[in-house]
């Protein structure tokens, strides 16, 4: 979205959100829906959770019923929808078939939380944050998004480089509701455990509610890392390659997490989807055309920082990473801004989506998420030699 009325953009929907007596249901009951419903429960009045998945269907998650989306459009009256799903596009347009209205009775996750709290409590409350402790990996799959194979010299971002970007992250930020640790693989980084230990002593679980390790099942967690996981209460994601890789031990990971009551996700895609590498352009072209293809987009769970910037998609970094895609400045916003003018307010305005050109530079060139792209690829596939493209991982 481009910015109209920077630092304003808001004003008039913190309304829709600040009143006693509506209800809200919660579509997506993932990790992000209960946690936005633990972190917000005693602020609003919630019916149920709506998923699309008939195997959560009659299950109770925090105390209230999962139901169909059959079942909610039956119930409801007058009550607001909260979309928690990655899925957004896809969820948007079932919600539109049954007849309602985006920003009138269907809001973001990352909307409902950033605004409310914003304008009611003055606070930055935001989501979700993917942290980058490392460029390694100990795959090299073939259309990896993050473009990892494609690195030269890929390094581990040295713990007090780590250190110095979250910690002028949170002068911008009072509450992350789930902050991840991303790679390459990061728990490929060999001093994981010092990083996950330092960011749980100064973040969790009032700054940082959640922490969520992205990972690929090929390191098992040591007893170290799992008393880690227990202290902080690490949620564990990966995805399974279903054997492509020939390195993934799904089996031995998944026991290991089971046998010491780690929560986990373990994500089954039938599909990958490539991103474009190396088109230079996507076929898309007109400014009109760009702002709905990056409104559209999936891409809105992917936040991250790297250099004392927040990048609203962490593609367009990576990109940037390998020299396929110069960033420009109106990709990020600058950190090293506090104090300097710039409000908390346009903070939470580009971390919903707005900027000065309404799309990323990247925008031009990449086939977008799941939600827009149709380039379906074989999920992990490994390739056996890869010639770094540029980029030494240079800190800052």
């Amino acid at each position: 979205m481009k910015w109209k009325n920077k630092g304003h953009e808001f004003d008039s929907m913190e309304k829709n959100f600040d009143n006693e007596n509506m209800r809200y249901y919660i579509w997506g009951a993932g990790t992000f829906g209960i946690a936005f419903y633990e972190a917000f429960c005693n602020e609003f009045s919630f019916v149920s959770f709506v998923d699309r998945d008939e195997n959560k269907w009659g299950k109770v998650i925090c105390g209230m019923k999962v139901i169909s989306p059959n079942d909610f459009i039956e119930q409801r009256k007058d009550e607001i929808v909260i979309v928690s799903t990655g899925m957004t596009k896809s969820a948007y347009d079932q919600l539109k078939l049954f007849g309602l209205t985006r920003h009138k009775d269907f809001y973001h996750i990352d909307e409902v939380s950033s605004i409310y709290m914003m304008y009611k409590y003055n606070q930055v409350f935001v989501s979700d944050l993917t942290v980058n402790i490392t460029q390694r990996c100990t795959l090299k799959c073939e259309y990896c998004n993050a473009f990892i194979p494609l690195i030269s010299n890929p390094v581990n971002f040295d713990i007090d480089f780590i250190k110095k970007e979250l910690e002028l992250y949170f002068q911008w930020v009072d509450t992350v509701n789930v902050l991840g640790l991303v790679g390459g693989d990061a728990m490929s980084h060999p001093r994981f455990n010092d990083i996950l230990r330092w960011i749980g002593d100064m973040y969790y679980p009032d700054r940082a509610r959640h922490i969520e390790i992205y990972s690929n099942a090929v390191i098992k967690p040591g007893n170290e890392t799992l008393e880690l996981f227990k202290k902080y209460n690490i949620f564990y994601r990966f995805t399974d390659y279903y054997g492509n890789s020939g390195r993934q031990d799904v089996e031995g990971v998944t026991r290991i997490l089971n046998e010491n009551a780690i929560s986990y996700d373990h994500v089954k895609f039938t599909d990958w989807y490539d991103s474009g590498y190396p088109q230079k352009s996507n076929g898309i072209h007109s400014e009109e055309g760009l702002t709905g293809f990056f409104d559209a987009c999936d891409r809105k769970s992917c936040h991250g920082i790297w250099g004392n910037k927040l990048f609203f998609c962490g593609m367009c970094l990576n990109a940037d990473w390998i020299d396929y895609c110069k960033i420009q400045e109106t990709d990020y916003f600058d950190l090293n801004n506090i104090g300097g003018g710039v409000t908390k307010k346009e903070f939470i305005e580009y971390n919903l989506g707005y900027n000065e050109k309404g799309y990323m530079e990247y925008c031009k060139m990449c086939n977008g998420g799941l939600n827009v792209n149709t380039h379906k690829i074989e999920v992990g596939k490994q390739i056996k030699s890869t010639k770094g493209v540029k980029k030494e991982g240079k800190q800052s």
